[in-house]
């Protein structure tokens, strides 16, 4: 595996960042219903070029793979997006990032130890614990100081 898949979850978390400030901002002067409609409408053109662009095979190709939970997946992405806008101007980029990163090691830790969904298997350790001990300093270090 080359060595830039790393920076790609990299550049992801700074997109989030990024993108809970300016929802954070827009949501403060336009409300958070337009700001989140705006997003899903840019998402969606976005979505709509790149299957466009990309996509090789046919709906009859994949459609007995598509299981009802999959909306789960939009449900996360408007979620995110919705608490983010919220959250950004009342407790700051710092406490909101530190707060979504503990959640998402946390849930990353257990899904790496149950393999869900055919990711690479990694059980729970005393190392894995301790990483989430440092996380759980680091929320009440950002979030009070």
């Amino acid at each position: 595996m080359p060595k830039i898949v790393y920076f790609f979850p990299f550049l992801a978390g700074i997109c989030v960042c990024l993108q809970g400030m300016i929802n954070g901002h827009w949501q403060a002067r336009v409300g958070v219903h337009y700001t989140v409609v705006i997003n899903g409408i840019v998402v969606t053109v976005l979505a709509l070029v790149f299957f466009l662009i990309g996509n090789r095979t046919t709906f009859q190709e994949i459609s007995s793979e598509i299981k009802p939970w999959i909306v789960l997946n939009g449900l996360c992405g408007f979620t995110i997006l919705t608490i983010a806008a919220l959250t950004f101007p009342r407790i700051g980029a710092a406490s909101v990032i530190v707060l979504m990163l503990s959640g998402q090691v946390i849930t990353g830790i257990i899904l790496d130890h149950l393999g869900i969904l055919n990711i690479p298997r990694h059980p729970v350790s005393l190392l894995r614990i301790a990483g989430i001990a440092f996380i759980f300093l680091g929320v009440v270090l950002t979030t009070r100081y």
